[in-house]
């Protein structure tokens, strides 16, 4: 029959317990922290096997007061499970960590670590004790696809037969296996940059107690800071503010705090524009300038005036009144 032995400390209370029916080796509880020695002929310790799953249980002593199973037991806080192939480390009142040393270390401490796991804040280090840190992760070739480098900073993705690619999603995304959702990637086999928005802007100060609105056009004012456009053919034209419609930057130069009002000016590229067609009906192709309405464009029918002062070319069409279409940034 399988056998089982209870070891007890000087009172009553099992603190090792070697169980043949399971294959188990608990030790620890009733006032002891959980330790385990076993020296073979081979240097091999071995539990379970004969119809049994091995399982290995430390536990930690219990809190003052703890009545019931958990004095009975204390808190577990490793256990190796060989049913599932499980090795959990921490609970019980403790966080886990695994804390790997190099052949050269003279204390055994996490200081000592050239890695070290660490469960309570969720932080992995590699490196350290005198060895640079790097991660390596290999295809199923065993060829390296991607690297980082502690010793130098570096990031390196790709190569081996496989180009490098760095992908950003917005945060609204769940499907982050496709790149058509992604808002920037940079494609190491093309060498290319793609940014999925439109324009090129950059941050400038307003003169406006409010930041201007998206798609609004403005020109410089006499101390330098932006404020909407008031009249026809204005040469002080610098853009449009950016992130109207269904265009927003893909690139924002200039992005800082300031304790004055800032807007992102669409330098370059496709934006969205507030246009007023009551100077004249605007097709796809006309040249915009400012118009007097406050913040919008018109169509540019005086060309000797509209030198210096045009602000792009329509990519819609809009008949009548005010309202918002996209256009090409070309200051000119």
């Amino acid at each position: 029959m399988p056998g089982k032995v209870d070891i007890v400390n000087n009172g009553p209370d099992t603190t090792i317990t070697l169980n043949g029916d399971n294959g188990m080796i608990s030790t620890g509880g009733h006032g002891a922290n959980g330790q385990l020695l076993l020296s073979t002929t081979d240097g091999v310790i071995r539990i379970g096997l004969n119809a049994n799953n091995g399982n290995v249980h430390l536990h930690r002593l219990p809190p003052a007061g703890t009545t019931g199973m958990g004095a009975l037991m204390g808190a577990l806080t490793i256990r190796l499970d060989a049913d599932t192939g499980d090795l959990l480390i921490g609970g019980g009142g403790v966080g886990g960590e695994l804390v790997l040393l190099g052949s050269t270390a003279t204390q055994h401490d996490a200081a000592h670590a050239t890695i070290h796991l660490r469960a309570e804040d969720a932080i992995v280090r590699v490196g350290g004790a005198g060895q640079d840190g790097d991660v390596v992760l290999l295809d199923a070739k065993g060829k390296a696809k991607m690297r980082l480098i502690g010793s130098h900073g570096h990031v390196w993705l790709g190569g081996n037969g496989q180009a490098g690619l760095l992908t950003l999603f917005p945060a609204g995304v769940e499907n982050v296996t496709d790149t058509t959702k992604a808002s920037m990637f940079l494609d190491g086999n093309k060498g290319d940059i793609v940014l999925q928005n439109a324009d090129c802007a950059e941050d400038f100060d307003v003169a406006e107690t409010e930041a201007a609105e998206p798609g609004a056009v403005m020109v410089i004012a006499e101390d330098g800071r932006l404020r909407h456009c008031t009249e026809a053919y204005d040469r002080r034209v610098a853009g449009v503010v950016s992130g109207a419609g269904e265009y927003r930057p893909g690139i924002v130069l200039d992005r800082r705090a300031s304790a004055s009002p800032r807007a992102a000016l669409a330098m370059v590229g496709k934006a969205y524009a507030r246009v007023d067609a009551g100077h004249g009906a605007i097709a796809a192709g006309d040249l915009l300038t400012t118009s007097p309405t406050p913040g919008h464009a018109m169509k540019a029918v005086d060309e000797r005036r509209a030198f210096g002062a045009v602000l792009g070319k329509a990519l819609g069409a809009h008949h009548d009144g005010t309202g918002l279409i996209p256009i090409v940034i070309a200051l000119q």
